[in-house]
């Protein structure tokens, strides 16, 4: 085919046909073009890649998670990597994962301009709300760690309900005993309302249970001190339990075997009794065999005597007779307090089956605490 055949093909809107050879030849020069523009990274660039990505692990830095599939699956065109994750972003997902991912990114960068909009914007989506939602929350409490002055007076000035704002008040005094334990103390020293008080206490100290248990502890014992005042001791007995129960919850949230360890390691006091019993209760809930088994070992001792209760009532529950059985095998003061529990029970379940049984035990002082 000469040029002038080929030149009228093409003008007549036909392609001519080429030898498979002719195709191969093209396909390489553009190959090899295209391999001449590549330029190779220098050493330099090499290097400074290498030292960000030995920097990047140094620190613990961790890979941004690829939404990209969802992104797709939804018709979201993804954002470009190299974008900086913003507070509007946020503010405008829909998609709980994706939002959630970008307020994690949002917390753990946060400084006080972004915490200011981010409290406003997820303010308006609370206002109906008695408590805090998730959200909210967490922003609230790392707003606490990194200025905790400026989260509540952000909150008492814009948080009209009192709902509201004594949970979000809770949150921020837990994020601010996190890093200023004595600022946060001296806060909770300056508030007068009662109500007030009582909000941030627990704050403080579900904040100090997070990262000093010990110092928690102490905190809520200090009430019952020599230096505590007369109207700290009116209420000292109230307070100790709520504090003591703010501390062994956030144990508990590490694993009951933790948390048993926890409340075995504490000094003999009420606080440990308090303490006791409510791991107790926990562990009870999970696996009551597992528990009656762990609070044999203290059975005796007087900090254990509401934790014995409390599994004697769950053990009856399940089976009445194997809990009296149980309770028959501990010790004098341990064993009483499981019968009556035990029985007392069995008696609002199934009366006429509880009479029978204890009309049929031998005489006792078993059978006359049963009774």
């Amino acid at each position: 085919m000469n040029c002038r055949k080929l030149k009228t093909g093409l003008s007549l809107g036909s392609f001519p046909r080429l030898g498979p050879w002719v195709w191969c030849f093209f396909a390489v020069i553009a190959f090899l073009a295209g391999r001449a523009n590549v330029q190779p990274a220098s050493p330099e660039a090499r290097e400074s890649t290498l030292s960000q990505r030995e920097l990047s692990d140094r620190v613990g830095a961790r890979p941004r998670p690829d939404f990209s599939r969802l992104n797709r699956e939804r018709g979201v065109v993804a954002r470009a990597e190299s974008s900086a994750t913003s507070t509007g972003d946020f503010l405008t997902e829909t998609d709980p994962l994706v939002a959630n991912n970008l307020l994690a990114e949002l917390l753990l960068d946060l400084n006080p301009s972004r915490a200011r909009t981010l409290f406003e914007g997820l303010l308006d989506r609370n206002r109906h709300r008695e408590h805090p939602d998730a959200q909210l929350t967490l922003l609230l409490t790392a707003w606490g760690r990194l200025d905790g002055p400026a989260a509540a007076g952000a909150v008492a000035k814009l948080v009209s309900d009192p709902r509201l704002r004594g949970a979000a008040l809770e949150s921020i005094m837990s994020g601010w005993s996190y890093t200023d334990p004595e600022g946060a103390m001296a806060h909770l020293a300056e508030a007068s309302d009662p109500w007030e008080r009582g909000v941030l206490r627990k704050g403080l100290v579900k904040g100090l249970a997070t990262v000093d248990p010990a110092a928690a502890m102490e905190f809520a014992t200090r009430a019952n001190g020599k230096d505590a005042s007369v109207a700290e001791h009116r209420w000292s007995g109230f307070a100790l339990g709520m504090d003591v129960r703010e501390i062994t919850a956030v144990q508990v949230e590490h694993g009951t075997l933790h948390a048993t360890q926890w409340a075995a390691g504490l000094p003999d006091s009420p606080a440990k009794a308090i303490a006791f019993k409510q791991v107790a209760e926990a562990l009870v809930r999970g696996d009551p065999l597992e528990a009656a088994r762990w609070i044999e070992a203290h059975a005796e001792e007087n900090y254990a005597v509401d934790a014995v209760r409390r599994v004697a009532l769950e053990l009856a529950r399940l089976d009445p007779m194997e809990a009296i059985q149980w309770a028959k095998g501990l010790s004098d003061q341990s064993r009483n307090k499981a019968l009556q529990e035990a029985v007392r029970h069995w008696t609002r379940s199934d009366p006429a089956t509880a009479g029978e049984y204890l009309a049929d035990m031998p005489s006792s002082s078993a059978r006359d605490i049963a009774v």
